[in-house]
């Protein structure tokens, strides 16, 4: 039995409201449907697909199928729409709110492989519209592959949309940026998952792909005109693991969630929190909802949709990772997000006698407890990173205070060679970060020493030649 008083005093403590948001509907007389949506400050933004021209579409000029964006204010109002189809692409994704107030989405066709980056401004009048070549042109090497993950960022040449593509070639991902002139610029080759997430970080104009490589948990740094830099983390279950979703806060904070299945098949959620420095700050690992889909911010910390066979189910976290509650649900969302704070689900329904967008409130009146299995320390793994050289990769693994052993690894995933290069300075770590080879055909690496002081880390230029075979022919420190 549930009693008031203590309905609102639990609510009090949670910092949650109990005033609700009203259920939202927005659409015509035809079939309206919004995938995507973003919080803002001042309400959402939301795209999908609409066939209406009536009801919330009045303002559209022409009926027939086509992509939509949908401006809503803090009253759950609609603003503004914005509307485009071309050539076969009428679906949108990738709601993007820049600093400045602007907005930005990607029009697609239904193979994702097509599509337009479209910026508008906080009017939601089209600034500019530039189409997303075909992969072979984006791709700096020419290699056939697929997109397989889009984000927008902005930096110190202004908006651009990062599109990262996977190649059957050799199995590695690359990634552009496409800026609103149509001129590219590489972000680089790296290796990690294709389902990893790929997202803008504006405070520092860089993006953010975020998966799993070498059996752990991989962040990869990629910013236009420079080398990728992959960040291994710590190893997850053996067998398969993927990230669904990750949220960058404005301290360079990282939330992640996905799951994990064990060489056994058991399927297991995760959800952690890492420091701009890397610092694990929480990490749960859950075991009764196996499959975590999306996570979104709230007042009080953070709500990850997660389900299982049964149902599904919204988790509440605090921000150091406590658990508040969670709240079952009775139909399966389309997104999830934090309006106002009232966790609004996305979902797609009859209204009005048609299929319309709907935003539907949860009561945090129904929330119960939720007891999590206990919290996992992770063990920190054996830095490992990926350099791109030729039709292979060098594997590069962190042996500690012994150096760094490198491993060729060739298009077919055999091991050609394997060498150690040691520390031959006072220093505490080495790191190579790329790798070229000579006229001569020797096999230049570049990286850095790093030691510990008191004053912090310092970072001194490194360098290293081995033959094609893998004999280490000389290391070096340079000024």
């Amino acid at each position: 039995m549930r009693y008031g008083a203590l309905i609102v005093l639990l609510l009090a403590l949670l910092g949650m409201s109990p005033a609700l948001a009203e259920e939202m509907a927005f659409g015509g007389s035809q079939e309206d449907r919004l995938d995507d949506v973003i919080a803002l400050r001042d309400g959402l933004f939301a795209v999908g697909t609409t066939a209406s021209s009536d009801g919330d579409l009045s303002d559209r000029t022409r009926s027939g199928e086509t992509g939509w964006a949908l401006r809503i204010d803090a009253q759950g109002k609609k603003m503004w729409n914005f509307c485009s189809a071309k050539s076969g692409m009428m679906r949108m994704s990738e709601p993007y709110a820049f600093a400045d107030g602007t907005f930005s989405l990607v029009l697609t066709d239904d193979t994702f492989q097509r599509g337009e980056w479209i910026h508008l401004s906080e009017r939601g009048i089209q600034i500019s519209r530039v189409a997303i070549p075909e992969v072979e042109t984006l791709c700096p090497n020419g290699l056939r592959g697929q997109i397989v993950g889009l984000a927008n960022c902005s930096g110190e040449n202004g908006p651009y949309l990062g599109i990262v593509m996977t190649h059957a070639d050799n199995g590695s991902l690359c990634c552009v940026a496409l800026f609103e002139d149509g001129m590219t610029r590489s972000c680089g080759e790296f290796y990690g998952d294709n389902q990893g997430v790929l997202l803008g970080n504006e405070a520092e104009g860089t993006l953010w792909h975020i998966g799993v490589d070498l059996g752990a948990l991989a962040l990869t740094r990629l910013e236009p005109g420079t080398s990728p830099r992959t960040h291994t983390l710590f190893p997850l279950d053996e067998g398969m693991n993927s990230v669904s979703d990750a949220l960058i806060g404005s301290d360079g904070s990282m939330t992640i969630c996905g799951q994990t299945m064990t060489a056994d098949q058991k399927t297991n959620g995760f959800l952690l929190r890492l420091s701009a420095e890397g610092e694990v700050l929480f990490a749960h690992t859950l075991t009764e909802f196996p499959v975590l889909d999306r996570l979104i911010e709230t007042e009080t910390g953070y709500a990850v949709y997660a389900f299982n066979d049964a149902n599904g189910v919204l988790l509440y976290f605090d921000e150091d990772g406590g658990a508040l509650g969670e709240v079952n649900l009775q139909e399966i969302p389309l997104d999830v997000v934090n309006f106002g704070g009232t966790t609004m689900l996305l979902t797609y329904e009859e209204q009005r006698g048609a299929p319309q967008a709907v935003f539907v409130p949860v009561s945090y009146l129904e929330m119960e407890t939720v007891a999590l299995a206990p919290v996992i320390t992770p063990t920190p793994a054996p830095s490992a990173s990926r350099i791109v050289l030729g039709n292979g990769y060098l594997l590069c693994s962190d042996s500690g205070a012994s150096g760094v052993t490198v491993s060729m690894i060739d298009a077919q995933g055999r091991t050609r060679w394997k060498t150690r290069t040691p520390i031959h300075t006072a220093a505490d770590r080495l790191v190579w970060e790329s790798a070229e080879y000579t006229r001569e055909g020797d096999i230049k690496l570049s990286g850095h020493y790093e030691t510990n002081s008191d004053s912090g880390v310092v970072r001194e230029n490194a360098s290293a030649l081995l033959s094609a075979d893998g004999v280490l022919r000389g290391i070096h420190t340079e000024k």
